[in-house]
């Protein structure tokens, strides 16, 4: 790992309560980041909890990536914890499985704030402490 060291590092993972999510917050972990994990439908905190066992620092929020307000108050908590944000791993998504002339509308826009508009205005909101 000493090759892919990232001590001092502050990272952003969405979608990170499991699955690859998951798996990426923990490597991340190991690799000596600090991590944020974001989780809606499953709680951050197992994630956490492991990040916690590897004596690596986190912070866990749980919340809607629809949500601007959300967005925003993780990233400016992330700023205040540790004064920068290195990575982002835009993990977070979803899908509705419906046939194609049945899709209900509330469903299509869920799923592309998302997978899509979530993940721009992510970027767009650690991107710019990221240029600085």
């Amino acid at each position: 790992m000493n090759l892919f060291h990232l001590d001092g590092k502050g990272a952003i993972v969405t979608g990170a309560s499991r699955g690859i999510g998951r798996a990426a917050a923990v490597a991340l972990a190991e690799a000596g980041a600090r991590v944020a994990v974001l989780g809606n439908t499953a709680t951050p905190e197992e994630t956490s909890a492991e990040i916690t066992a590897l004596g690596a620092t986190v912070l866990a929020f749980r919340g809607d990536m629809c949500d601007r307000a959300f967005r925003e108050q993780v990233v400016a908590d992330v700023l205040a914890a540790w004064g920068s944000i290195d990575i982002l791993v835009n993990n977070a998504g979803t899908t509705v499985r419906e046939p194609a002339v049945d899709f209900p509308e509330e469903a299509w826009d869920r799923v592309l704030e998302i997978n899509l508009t979530s993940v721009f205005r992510m970027c767009q909101l650690v991107g710019r402490h990221m240029l600085q």
